[in-house]
């Protein structure tokens, strides 16, 4: 494959020193979801009660839960949300990962598929056995898949991958003191608590650790393939299956292709529908290492095309810059993004990008008003986080939702916080670990400026 990129990446960054913090008033109001358990690791959101709000999922590593948070409306929606544990007995551990799952694809949520590493190291899927009750406990049973392979799974996504029959599962896991695997759990024809033992899992490859995972058909072919991330690698498992005979689809059989060697972290689709198949323009983080306006802070990265039109199996990449630094504290030099999404947060018709930062440097942030075309380009940075952004250290953001949660007309920003420490004794070791913000919104303020 062919792979086309500017001859100069500036990958990172960012002078020493601090920045002026933006106006108190260009902050946006965070509200606590949730914040009574530890770790929270993600969030995924459906309205799973159909009553017209989106429910939020969340794996909580540190405490072994899986919780159901239950949206109160738009009228309480600032004030804490209800919870339930939907783990249907089974014992999650280390929980890294959580999302809904429509196997059938009727449009009612069947289960959620979780993956756990360190004592489980195994996928669960947790079905909803009352679609009608799905905020109490006893409406849900738990079962894992497949014992014989145990990674330490950090992803999940759950998609149709053998073209015939419900929708799938894909996991990804990261080696730490063992292998990790990319692997494909073909669901059984009919899906339920008691048949686990009918899913078929194959290991696919080998893989260091996967940040970002998604099933998608990335070449136009009628078939998923895998769209992933792990270290400074992005790249797809193209899904070769075809017909043995009329009519038989084979097993899918995987070709990787690379299609960069030096995007970090995670990535988002901020495609609009213009030209090419699915996934035609991606974010992709970068790490920041030292701060400082008109730095790299993402890349974009889509498909190149021959002159019919038709995608030529080449990529390219192209840089965004932010115009203002980054804001931080004296030591705030590592910024790791966790979270990347794409969507319209102000009055411009623009996309916009939000992303979540880790590190010793952290916050919420956004990129605003992208040019739907594969290009450099400057984009002003807008601060989402409050003014406690540099007051924490060891802060652990993770990915980004977003959501009209108020109903107001403008979307909100979801995120989970997995650790932090805060207070004199947080800023004299930056290591230590302590309760997050748990589960949280941003208020979109409704003024957001077009730039």
């Amino acid at each position: 494959m062919r792979l086309y990129f500017p001859s100069l990446l500036v990958m990172i960054m960012l002078l020493a020193g601090c920045t002026d913090s933006p106006p108190p008033g260009r902050y946006w109001t965070m509200h606590v979801i949730d914040d009574s358990y530890e770790g929270a690791d993600g969030v995924d959101l459906i309205d799973i009660d159909s009553d017209g709000d989106a429910d939020a999922v969340v794996a909580w590593e540190e405490s072994g839960a899986l919780l159901l948070h239950e949206n109160p409306g738009p009228a309480r929606v600032r004030e804490p949300w209800g919870q339930t544990m939907i783990s249907g007995g089974l014992t999650v551990g280390k929980i890294e990962d959580a999302r809904f799952a429509d196997f059938d694809a009727d449009g009612v949520v069947d289960a959620v598929v979780s993956a756990t590493e360190k004592g489980s190291e195994r996928v669960g899927v947790h079905w909803l056995l009352r679609p009608e009750a799905p905020h109490s406990e006893a409406a849900w049973q738990g079962t894992w898949l497949d014992a014989s392979l145990q990674y330490l799974y950090i992803k999940v996504a759950v998609g149709q991958i053998d073209g015939h029959g419900p929708r799938d599962i894909v996991a990804g896991s990261k080696a730490e003191g063992k292998s990790g695997a990319l692997v494909w759990y073909e669901t059984a024809a009919t899906p339920g608590p008691g048949n686990a033992g009918q899913w078929q899992s194959r290991f696919i490859d080998e893989i260091d650790w996967i940040d970002s995972l998604a099933i998608t058909d990335i070449n136009g072919d009628g078939r998923n393939d895998i769209l992933l991330n792990y270290w400074n690698n992005l790249l797809w498992y193209e899904n070769l299956a075809a017909e043995v005979s009329p009519g038989v689809t084979a097993a899918p059989r995987w070709k990787k292709h690379q299609i960069s060697a030096t995007t970090k972290s995670y990535f988002a689709d901020c495609s609009t529908g213009a030209a090419g198949a699915a996934y035609s323009l991606l974010a992709v983080g970068a790490d920041l290492s030292a701060t400082g306006a008109g730095d790299v802070v993402l890349y974009l990265v889509g498909k190149t095309y021959d002159a019919g039109g038709q995608w030529d199996g080449g990529w390219q990449q192209r840089e965004i810059r932010a115009h203002e630094a980054v804001p931080r504290d004296i030591g705030q030099d590592d910024y790791k993004i966790k979270g990347i999404v794409c969507g319209n947060i102000d009055d411009d018709s623009r996309l916009d990008i939000v992303i979540s930062m880790s590190g010793r440097g952290h916050g919420v942030f956004a990129l605003m008003n992208m040019e739907d075309s594969l290009t450099d380009q400057r984009l002003h940075l807008q601060v989402v986080d409050g003014a406690g952004f540099n007051s924490r250290k060891g802060i652990k953001y993770d990915n980004v939702a977003l959501e009209d949660l108020d109903r107001d007309g403008d979307l909100d920003i979801i995120t989970t916080e997995e650790n932090g420490a805060s207070g004199a004794l947080g800023r004299l070791l930056p290591g230590l670990v302590t309760r997050g913000l748990g589960l949280v919104w941003f208020e979109n303020p409704g003024d957001v400026p077009g730039a």
